[in-house]
């Protein structure tokens, strides 16, 4: 497993690629730690993949699990894993507010991104292998995205709403992230 972040959260507002901080493994139990420490607190991912600069993502099961941490804190996280990817989810977490806040905001806006990968799923070998999509799946495919875009509009909704409501935490920052600057600057 690795321990990833951005340099800054300059850098993570522009979604640059993370840098590897630290590396641990499962021990026997399924459990694991990472020591590393850090002035403040920042958004860091647990992640299963090694990240380079072309950005290929070629494990079968993905791991990529957002938390928020502090020196000091010792959070506690379930993480759920199945195959294929982006199939791994945070079920739990707890050990600070920060960490508190992260988890409402994951079971606030979780059945949006169920629903989009749901959709999705039936069209995912088009976009993982090299396989040609045929017209009347390219005609549904015009359909889904759509929804997709209407999920998408009530998912900014909602993760918009949450930073409002949440300013003091970081976890605003992270919930803003996730929408479109372009469409929300002002907000």
């Amino acid at each position: 497993l690795y321990l990833y972040k951005n340099e800054d959260l300059q850098e993570f507002a522009l979604d640059h690629l993370p840098i590897a901080i630290d590396s641990t493994s499962l021990d026997k139990n399924g459990k694991f730690e990472f020591k590393h420490s850090s002035p403040e607190r920042n958004i860091y991912y647990i992640t299963n993949l090694k990240y380079s600069s072309d950005n290929n993502r070629n494990n079968a099961t993905e791991l990529n699990v957002p938390v928020i941490a502090e020196n000091g804190d010792n959070l506690k996280l379930k993480i759920t894993t199945k195959k294929g990817p982006y199939d791994s989810s945070l079920e739990e977490i707890s050990g600070s507010s920060e960490s508190k806040k992260l988890m409402g905001f994951i079971k606030k806006v979780g059945p949006y991104m169920k629903k989009t990968k749901d959709l999705f799923s039936p069209y995912s070998k088009y976009f993982t292998e090299d396989t040609k999509m045929p017209p009347q799946d390219s005609l549904a495919f015009i359909k889904v995205m759509e929804e997709v875009t209407q999920l998408r509009a009530s998912f900014e909704k909602e993760a918009l709403a949450f930073a409002q409501d949440n300013k003091d935490y970081l976890t605003a920052f992270y919930a803003a992230s996730m929408v479109e600057p372009d469409k929300y600057t002002m907000e």
